[in-house]
């Protein structure tokens, strides 16, 4: 069967017959047609991602369009899409868990609205009140409305919801207990990043190796892999920027918890949340979600000129493990080595 002829950007034409194989959920995003998915539980996400895109230039070979699946990578894509002969666009898979409203930390800031409103419907207004074993609390009393505010990130904005009476707003970040990121780091840290990365170069306390290729702009670059993870400690500025944002201090703060439904408590007109941690200023982070710039592999990224690597803010035992087990080369910002934190159990708010 002969394949079919594209004009140049004629998405329609490949669009149309993802959605007649059953694909109802694409979306478009310049060259790129992206199909989002929903990954089964259990099944691994990259390898359910590789094999729908495999299947998806089978199918539409089988459709009379001449598809045939790519691994290299892209900025769209760190596993590679689905190229179209005579036909610029390219097809890649999402997870339908990471896109929108349920990509992480967002879909739990949606239910804690919800659940407040429900509240507020009720009884007019609410006393909202966040706490954590150490007595650290934020709270707002007359609550007229709560909403999510997880997509604004402009400015450095770290919200996720905002709640309001008649005469403020009390702005909140929510963390997971177990969220390991603070935030991407490559704006703040990956100029500095990259100069940390050189000099251990020069010294040879570590090594770049060549895994692979990635065509940007019709041209093949190198993509490099990392031999060693690389902790930096932050300034205090740092510190304060990547986890309080531009708008959580001094009039916010952030809870970090799960929210199971044994976590609220509630006396008529008032809500009682009880949280792993409530932290309003430097000194309320508990020693596990202390913030460390830490230097990655990461497909897609880059921002400090190796393709492949990019960098992270992150929590104390994402950079050195959770028993502190983990054995990255920690320096500081002039790239000199110096001593990991001392052994303790980070698990243990203190």
């Amino acid at each position: 069967m002969r394949a079919r002829e594209f004009t140049l950007f004629e998405q329609d034409t490949v669009s149309g017959p993802l959605e007649n194989l059953g694909y109802k959920n694409v979306k478009k995003s310049g060259n790129f047609l992206i199909v989002i998915v929903d990954i089964p539980s259990g099944q691994a996400n990259l390898k359910f991602r590789v094999e729908t895109l495999k299947k998806i230039a089978d199918e539409l070979t089988k459709m009379g369009v001449n598809a045939s699946y790519n691994p290299i990578q892209t900025s769209k894509s760190s596993i590679g899409f689905v190229e179209i002969e005579n036909n610029p666009i390219k097809v890649i898979v999402k997870d339908e868990k990471k896109q929108g409203e349920n990509r992480a930390g967002v879909a739990n800031e949606h239910e804690l609205v919800k659940i407040i409103n429900e509240q507020i419907k009720q009884y007019g207004s609410i006393d909202v009140v966040f706490q954590d074993d150490r007595n650290k609390m934020l709270e707002l009393r007359g609550v007229n409305k709560a909403i999510a505010a997880g997509t604004d990130t402009k400015g450095g904005k770290k919200a996720d919801i905002v709640l309001y009476n008649k005469n403020q707003r009390l702005p909140i970040s929510i963390k997971q207990t177990d969220a390991e990121v603070w935030e991407s780091a490559d704006s703040l840290f990956g100029s500095r990043a990259r100069v940390i990365v050189d000099k251990l170069l020069d010294r040879k306390e570590i090594e770049l190796q060549e895994k692979g290729s990635i065509q940007i702009k019709g041209q093949i670059k190198p993509v490099y892999r990392l031999s060693r993870e690389i902790v930096v400690e932050p300034t205090s500025e740092d510190a304060m920027r990547a986890i309080f944002g531009s708008d959580l201090n001094p009039q916010g703060g952030i809870v970090v918890q799960d929210f199971q439904p044994h976590h609220f408590v509630q006396y008529d007109d008032t809500i009682i949340i009880d949280c792993y941690a409530v932290i309003k200023t430097k000194e309320d982070i508990p020693d596990s979600h202390v913030m460390y710039f830490l230097i990655k592999n990461m497909p897609g990224r880059a921002s400090l000129g190796y393709y492949g690597l990019g960098t992270q803010a992150v929590t104390m035992t994402r950079a050195f493990g959770k028993g502190l087990t983990k054995n990255p080369i920690f320096v500081d910002q002039q790239a000199n080595s110096i001593p990991p934190p001392p052994p303790r159990d980070p698990s243990v708010i203190t």
